[in-house]
C-alpha cells in the first residue's frame, strides 16, 4: 500500500530511482530565527505552534541595554540536496520554488521585508559563481533546473556534467518542460537564507512572528513492523505501546496485512534559540493533531495532552539541549491533513 502512495507522490515530484517496500518520505529539520553574529538581544518569550501543515512562532525580543541595538536576524531553510531530491522521496510544501517551505515573517501584523541569499554548495565549495557563469541559478528543483539547462548551449551542459555538477537521469514520468523522461539532476546542495536588519530601541521589546510549512516525513506501519524504533527514537509511552500492540493483535486476528497507521515525522531545530543572549524567558510549545485518535510521540519531557487534539508544555528560563522530534501516528491518510 505504501508503495502505491509513495509512488504517486514521487510521480508528482518527478523523483527518479527505484523504491523499496520499506522506503519512507524524508523529513527536513528547520528551526527559528537566529542572529548573525553576537548580540545582547534576549528572547523574552517563544510561543511555538506545530501542526503537520504549518509551524508558527511568536517571539518577544528584548533589548536590555541602554543603547539601541541593531541586529541582523536570519532564518535558514533546510539544506536541499539535488541528488537526494532525485533519489529520495520528499514531499515539499511548495514544489519548484526556492522558498519551498513558504517562509514569511511579520511584526505587529505587517510583513517584514527580507533579503534572500541562495547558494550552491558542492563538495564543500561554493559553486554559485560557476553556475551563474554557465547561465544557471542555484535552484536544485528538477523542473526549474531542466528548464534552465534547456536554454544553454549543449556543450555547456556537457561541461557541467564532466565537472560533476549535474547528472543525467531517467525520471518515472516525463518532465513538463521537455516532455521527455530523460533529464538532469543537480549534484549540489541548495542553501537558502533569509535575513534583515532589525533595530530594537534601548530597554524596549519587539514582537516578531515567523511562519513556514514543515517538510514532513514518515511512512506506514503494518502488523508485521517492528515498533522498537518508536521507543528508541521517540520515547513511546507504555500507553502508546499498548495501543499499537492492540492494533497489531486485531490485525492478526482478522489476518489484515495492510496499513494500520500512517506516520508523520516533524523535526524542529530547537537549539537555534541558544544563539540569543541567555535562555528563553518563557517557552511555550503547542502541538496540534488532526484526530483525537492520533498518537503523538516525542522525547520532549512535559508535553501533555490538554484536549483531544492539543498538546502543550511551558518552561521558564529554558535553554534547549536537544532538538525536537515529533512522530504522529494516525489511521487516516497523512497527505490529506
Amino acid at each position: 500500500m505504501l508503495s502505491r502512495i509513495i509512488g504517486a507522490v514521487l510521480a508528482l515530484l518527478l523523483v527518479a530511482g527505484p523504491l523499496r517496500a520499506d522506503d519512507t518520505v524524508v523529513t527536513l529539520a528547520a528551526g527559528g530565527l537566529v542572529p548573525l553574529g553576537s548580540t545582547a538581544i534576549r528572547m523574552e518569550s517563544e510561543d511555538l505552534e506545530i501542526t503537520p501543515r504549518r509551524i508558527t512562532i511568536h517571539y518577544i525580543f528584548r533589548n536590555p541595554g541602554d543603547q539601541d541595538e541593531s541586529t541582523v536576524f536570519a532564518f535558514r531553510l533546510p539544506d536541499l540536496d539535488g541528488m537526494g531530491l532525485c533519489f529520495s522521496p520528499y514531499v515539499l510544501p511548495r514544489r519548484n520554488e526556492v522558498n519551498f517551505v513558504g517562509f514569511g515573517v511579520m511584526s505587529n501584523g505587517k510583513p517584514i521585508s527580507t533579503q534572500m541569499e541562495v547558494r550552491a554548495i558542492h563538495e564543500g565549495q561554493d559553486v554559485t559563481p560557476r553556475l551563474k557563469a554557465a547561465g544557471l541559478g542555484a535552484n536544485v528543483m528538477i523542473e526549474p533546473l531542466n528548464a534552465a539547462l534547456s536554454r544553454i548551449a549543449p556543450e555547456q551542459a556537457e561541461k557541467l556534467e564532466s565537472e560533476g555538477l549535474i547528472e543525467v537521469q531517467q525520471f518515472p514520468v516525463p518532465l513538463q518542460i521537455t516532455g521527455k523522461k530523460r533529464g538532469w539532476c543537480a549534484a549540489w546542495t541548495m542553501r537558502v537564507q533569509y535575513s534583515w536588519t532589525q533595530v530594537i530601541p534601548a530597554n524596549q521589546v519587539m514582537e516578531i512572528t515567523q511562519f513556514y510549512s514543515p517538510v514532513v516525513g514518515g511512512g506506514y506501519f503494518s502488523a508485521t513492523n517492528n515498533d522498537s524504533g518508536y521507543v528508541a527514537n521517540y520515547c513511546a509511552t507504555p500507553e502508546t505501546t499498548r495501543a499499537i500492540a492492540a492494533l497489531k493483535a486485531q490485525a492478526a486476528e482478522s489476518k489484515d496485512t495492510g496499513t494500520l497507521l500512517y506516520e508523520q515525522a516533524i523535526d524542529f531545530t530547537l537549539r537555534s534559540a541558544n544563539a540569543w543572549s541567555g535562555p528563553i524567558g518563557i517557552f511555550h510549545l503547542t502541538v496540534l493533531t488532526k484526530d483525537p485518535n492520533d498518537m503523538l510521540m516525542t522525547c520532549m519531557p512535559g508535553l501533555q495532552r490538554v484536549s483531544p487534539t492539543k498538546f502543550e508544555l511551558e518552561k521558564d528560563n529554558f535553554q534547549p539541549s536537544e532538538e525536537l522530534k515529533l512522530m504522529i501516528l494516525q489511521k487516516s491518510h497523512p497527505w490529506g491533513w
